[in-house]
């Protein structure tokens, strides 16, 4: 999966990677510079950053495909990968008047946060559960679980929202429900619930995301619009997962849920 965070590269930090090689030296540890990356023993203005992350990115992936040179902790892998989606997030807000650099900085963002959120959820549960337990130190079984749960909806959902706020002001709206949609499939463990809200709140605004429409307007909606149907099947799917795993937002779920329920059948 970090293969995918590779077109992430801005094209100084590629030729600046791709000099080291053609001149015979060799490009030095991707654990190492990522390492030093967050010793601060790198300049941090706003260019710099983005370069650093795009060539610590690059290397990683680089050495992903080298069975001679030792892989990175998943550990650092992780703080990587999400600092590289967050800083060109960051980054994309940066162009103020400048409309086409503020959309391709945000679409680099949208494809990061995504290879980012891919790569934890497939590392599988122990990897993760590595990663969890290193980061918050905590190494009980008992109060794990809660740990565990609370960090992914944290850190991971932290992703998921912050993808979905991207693709928003991308006004890439339908993309937005076809991520989350994929995603879901694959876990509801990484929602955390203001991206569950913001994915309820453009689905009721479906089809020309205009505005929230009325409960009428979307049963009919749904009634006649094959797309539509199958955009509000799958939250509701996702949503009876989202439920099971949260059951503290049951009160504010469940009559949604009961309602989308009469509006399917």
């Amino acid at each position: 999966m970090i293969r995918k965070a590779v077109a992430l590269i801005t094209a100084a930090a590629a030729v600046s990677f791709a000099a080291s090689t053609v001149f015979g030296e060799a490009p030095s540890s991707p654990c190492k510079d990522a390492e030093a990356y967050f010793s601060g023993a790198y300049s941090h203005d706003d260019d710099a950053k983005v370069e650093q992350l795009g060539n610590i990115v690059a290397e990683l992936d680089e050495a992903s495909q080298d069975v001679n040179i030792p892989a990175c902790n998943d550990v650092l892998v992780e703080r990587v990968l999400y600092e590289n989606a967050s800083e060109l997030e960051r980054y994309s807000t940066t162009f103020p008047g400048d409309a086409e650099a503020t959309l391709t900085w945000t679409s680099k963002a949208v494809t990061a946060y995504q290879a980012y959120i891919d790569w934890f959820i497939n590392l599988g549960e122990a990897r993760q559960d590595a990663i969890i337990r290193a980061v918050t130190k905590r190494l009980s079984d008992a109060p794990f679980k809660t740990v565990r749960r609370n960090w992914i909806r944290m850190r991971v959902g932290n992703a998921v929202h912050s993808l979905g706020a991207c693709l928003v002001r991308r006004k890439a709206f339908e993309d937005l429900l076809t991520k989350y949609e994929s995603l879901c499939q694959q876990t509801a463990e990484i929602f955390p619930n203001e991206a569950t809200s913001n994915w309820y709140k453009w689905l009721t605004s479906l089809d020309d995301f205009q505005r929230e429409k009325t409960w009428p307007e979307i049963h009919a909606a749904i009634e006649t619009s094959p797309n539509d149907s199958n955009h509000w099947s799958a939250f509701d799917a996702c949503l009876s997962s989202y439920i099971v795993l949260n059951p503290s937002a049951s009160g504010q779920w469940l009559p949604v849920e009961k309602r989308v329920d009469a509006w399917l059948r």
